[in-house]
């Protein structure tokens, strides 16, 4: 797999081992025991690429701009050091060297979804049963509701079994093709503006979606009758919009 490094990739020669996030993330295998990631975008997180490299007993090294690891990362920090993974952030790299084993994983609930989603894309591929325990108050459960959605249609057997606790059991992963459903997040811009008077139609969303951005509606409703206190913990995504409204 072949490319130049200086617009948006670079070259893997390891096999079966390629992440890329549009144009802007490489992986490249630099010397025997260890593996570099170049991050080449300022705005992306390497949440899901970290957690499946951490399936590798080897060092592996996350390279990128020092404005990407300003973002907070002590989530997986604490995760590798409580697992016995070496971690080591300095101003434009991450380094960690460790091999996810079955168990139970605490993770704050508090946090970014996308912590838990990408341990939960990791911990698929283990083939061995594990487990996260997501330690109160749980925000953006929606958002992990559609991550277990997505990773069933591909095999896995993934699931809550209780409140706060997902389970992730052996099984075999599969090729899957569908439909991957509108965005509700995206198509509450556009309601916004027929909230406002505009008449837009909107296509492709699903009404039983498990997003919980598809209460965007009941939201404007809200909104237009008076100066509600409205709760996004669970669609911390629809801010913007909510105050974009608001302030109409």
């Amino acid at each position: 797999m072949l490319a130049n490094r200086n617009g948006n990739t670079a070259y893997c020669n390891v096999k079966c081992l390629y992440f890329q996030y549009g144009s802007c993330v490489v992986v490249e295998s630099a010397c025997e025991g260890e593996i570099k990631l170049y991050v080449q975008c300022e705005t992306q997180r390497v949440d899901i690429a970290e957690e499946c490299f951490e399936l590798f007993d080897t060092f592996l090294a996350h390279l990128g701009s020092e404005r990407l690891f300003e973002r907070p990362l002590t989530v997986y920090e604490t995760l590798c050091r409580e697992n016995g993974f070496d971690f080591d952030k300095k101003r434009d790299s991450v380094t960690v060297c460790g091999r996810l084993k079955s168990g139970t994983y605490k993770i704050r609930g508090d946090i970014s979804s996308q912590f838990i989603t990408g341990l939960l894309f990791a911990l698929v591929w283990l083939g061995k049963d594990a487990s996260i325990e997501i330690l109160p108050p749980f925000e953006s459960r929606s958002y992990i509701d559609l991550t277990l959605s997505a990773l069933r249609s591909f095999g896995a057997d993934v699931s809550f079994t209780g409140e706060y606790t997902i389970s992730v059991r052996k099984s075999p992963m599969h090729a899957f093709s569908g439909r991957i459903e509108g965005d509700y997040s995206n198509a509450a811009f556009f309601a916004a503006l027929n909230s406002l008077g505009s008449q837009i139609t909107i296509n492709g969303l699903s009404a039983d979606s498990l997003q919980g951005d598809k209460v965007y509606m009941e939201h404007f409703r809200s909104l237009c009758d008076g100066c509600p206190t409205i709760d996004i913990a669970n669609c911390p995504d629809l801010g913007p919009v909510l105050f974009a409204v608001a302030a109409a």
